[in-house]
């Protein structure tokens, strides 16, 4: 097509403006010549008279208005709508089709040129278009001011479509992020590639690479590594020879000699998030606990035999579902967490509570394969039915010491499609428990003493619950000599609980009702006393005149977290209260001795009335 070139080769100007409510000043000067159609020649003009049904929109309706010129060769279809009468208007806008106000016609607006062949044929209520003359060509419309783009723009460019310089940022934007994303996924790949996979197990080691941004530090002694263990990928320790480093070494006291056996009960352990963070060694890609009980090993291991709760899975990484290890909610701890435990001087771990299905019942099992594998004793939990029903009674200094263990709660995962048969016979629990059948089964088979330890009560409170009390009552009246309480995270009331047997016997029950936590990152106002507990202790003493074992000396091992370092770097040390206010660790600063400080009159609160012995070692 042919670019029109007039006016001594130049382009005309369009100087025409338009002002609001008085149409289009400067009309085009006359003898413009029509640019050529489509086919070459030129556009045939079209009569267009007046409308008389619009007398508001002519100029003698509208004063100080000059007359609209014609907008084009050929009208533009006009719609059936009405419009109030331009003068009388005040802003209504077009009312539409079939409205009773206004003109029966829509105005015709003026359209910018098109070819013939692209504008739509004459409607048959079109507007009339007035005479143009000859030669006269249409101006353009000034040019709009371009707008800069703001980021609202370019958001809705993106998301909304268009074509303007925003849609151009946006999609320049949107083109950059992926190709960071892209790359990004490129080195996380390749560094996946190249780096061994961590098994599920793995052997403990010590790691020396502790946090140096520490305000304070710990000052400790080297602690060995735990005896070699063969480890595998199959999601728990290869069956086996067990390590024969935790099998008993001594032949068992003779009934009638004077039999005796000190026993020490720990709280919670709760691997937190930031636990398992310092737990970690990048630069050999495996987790080591031992460290945070560097400071309690001698306390611990200070009694002939010693139990504890890890709250969660020890069963594999793949026991989550994006097979890692994590924290609260679902814990999903690495299985050195054993390793570290049974280092520090624990016998047994009290498998049933409110987070054994955490890695589902296929971690719960592969956490007994694990427990067994290494020689840790472990009561709450088991593989079968027939194991279920079997009494768990260990021999402990010639004394046969019967364990119960119950959870209050799984935390909803019994009702998220688990396997059933973990709710039948893998886990002992309180909705459905028969401890006047469970006792009578344990003294059936043999057992001297029975301890019940139970996972209840609400969390945070100092006080028990009513259901602790009832549910204590019960145990108590069906026979148990020691009833051993936590989940609550702090330390509750203990002593000892009177009662008579359903055979008319006095009896009585040593009782504390919630060791508190041994080792988490639990610290704030709205859970205080949650960086505490105790070891709770108490002797099974053989009386030689009547050959019965009775519970005796019952005493308590206050125990505080000491924490150290900066947010995503701390250090963890489980400590004795008392051990610290008589020597204080160097590096302990002036905040966390007056903490220690504290605790001691927290526990002195609690028990002090209770005539337990207080312990430091």
């Amino acid at each position: 097509m042919s670019e029109y070139k007039g006016n001594n080769g130049q382009k005309p100007v369009n100087r025409q403006t338009y002002v609001p409510g008085q149409g289009r000043a400067n009309a085009r000067p006359a003898g413009y010549p029509v640019k050529p159609s489509a086919q070459g020649t030129p556009a045939p003009s079209v009569t267009r008279p007046s409308v008389q049904s619009r007398p508001a929109s002519s100029a003698a309706a509208r004063p100080n208005a000059q007359a609209r010129p014609a907008s084009d060769t050929q009208s533009r279809p006009v719609s059936t709508g009405t419009r109030l009468p331009h003068a009388a208007s005040n802003g209504t806008k077009y009312a539409g089709p079939g409205s009773a106000v206004g003109s029966s016609e829509r105005p015709a607006q003026s359209a910018q040129y098109r070819p013939a062949s692209a504008r739509p044929a004459q409607s048959a209520n079109s507007r009339p278009a007035q005479q143009r003359p000859a030669g006269a060509r249409p101006a353009a419309r000034p040019a709009p001011r371009k707008k800069q783009a703001s980021f609202a723009d370019l958001l809705a460019s993106v998301f909304g479509g268009g074509n303007g310089s925003g849609m151009q940022y946006g999609r320049m934007l949107l083109i950059a992020c992926v190709l960071v994303l892209v790359m990004f996924g490129i080195v996380k790949g390749i560094g996946a590639l190249t780096r061994e996979k961590e098994p599920d197990y793995i052997l403990a080691t010590k790691i020396t690479d502790a946090p140096t941004t520490e305000p304070e530090q710990i000052a400790l002694e080297p602690t060995a590594d735990p005896t070699a263990i063969p480890v595998s990928d199959e999601g728990y320790f290869p069956e086996g020879e067990q390590n024969a480093a935790v099998q008993p070494t001594e032949q068992p006291a003779a009934a009638g000699t004077g039999r005796t056996a000190r026993l020490r009960f720990a709280g919670d352990v709760v691997p937190d998030t930031e636990i398992l963070a310092t737990a970690y060694n990048s630069k050999t890609d495996k987790y080591d606990f031992s460290r945070y009980f560097d400071l309690i090993r001698d306390q611990l291991s200070n009694a002939d035999f010693t139990s504890l709760n890890v709250d969660g899975s020890m069963g594999g990484a793949k026991h989550d579902k994006y097979g890692r290890y994590t924290g609260y909610p679902q814990f999903n701890t690495p299985p050195t967490m054993l390793y570290a435990v049974q280092g520090a001087g624990v016998d047994m771990l009290t498998l049933a509570n409110n987070h054994c299905l955490d890695g589902w019942f296929d971690g719960l099992l592969d956490t007994i394969k694990n427990c067994d594998y290494i020689g840790m004793q472990h009561v709450g939990a088991f593989t079968s039915q027939e194991d279920y029903d079997t009494p768990e009674i260990l021999d402990i200094n010639g004394i046969k010491v019967g364990f119960l263990n119950y959870t209050q709660s799984f935390n909803s995962m019994d009702k998220r499609g688990v396997d059933p048969n973990a709710l039948i016979w893998g886990v002992r629990h309180t909705s459905n428990a028969d401890y006047e059948g469970d006792i009578q089964a344990l003294r059936d088979a043999g057992a001297e003493v029975v301890i019940v330890v139970m996972h209840w009560g609400k969390e945070y409170l100092f006080s028990p619950d009513d259901n602790q009390v009832a549910m204590a009552n019960r145990i108590a009246a069906a026979g148990a000599d020691v009833i051993v309480g936590g989940h609550p995270h702090v330390f509750q009331a203990a002593g000892w609980k009177k009662t008579t047997l359903a055979d008319g016997t006095p009896h009585e029950c040593l009782l504390v009702y919630s060791l508190g936590n041994f080792l988490s990152e639990h610290r704030n106002e709205k859970q205080a006393r949650t960086d505490a507990g105790i070891i709770f202790e108490f002797t099974l003493k053989e009386n030689t005149a009547t050959g019965e074992i009775e519970v005796v000396e019952p005493a308590y091992l206050p125990i505080a977290v000491w924490r150290v370092g900066t947010e995503g770097a701390y250090d963890y040390r489980v400590v004795s209260v008392d051990a610290v206010l008589a020597n204080k660790p160097a590096g302990m600063n002036s905040s966390a001795y007056a903490r220690i400080q504290q605790v001691s009159e927290e526990m002195e609160e609690v028990y002090g009335k209770s005539n337990f012995t207080r312990l430091a070692y």
